[in-house]
């Protein structure tokens, strides 16, 4: 299944886009877990990436959560169809292949 469509943002979340990205600390608030503060880039794992909706419905905006966090904030085990196709989430799926299995 492909899923395509126009990402649209509002004036808000442009506003909020480059507040954060011109913040003297937006690489610190990049990479650690905004719930537990665990560094994300240490476990493949935890740099992952999510469809839009669901991001948008559970996420922290251009923040980022570490997947054990992502997966609380949601409520349910995550699965393959939760992730997009993309570079970033090869070694993601790898582990979801493991972890569950259907």
């Amino acid at each position: 299944m492909i899923k395509t469509e126009l990402i649209q943002i509002t004036k808000q979340e442009l506003k909020e886009s480059n507040e954060f990205y011109n913040s003297p600390n937006w690489k610190t608030l990049a990479r650690f877990c905004n719930d537990c503060n665990k560094d994300t880039f240490k476990n493949k794992k935890d740099y992952y990436s999510v469809w839009d909706e669901l991001w948008k419905e559970f996420g922290v905006g251009f923040k980022v959560l570490c997947y054990d966090c992502f997966e609380k904030r949601v409520g349910r085990k995550l699965t393959k169809e939760d992730f997009i196709d993309c570079e970033a989430n090869k070694k993601v799926k790898e582990f979801l292949k493991g972890v569950y299995k259907k």
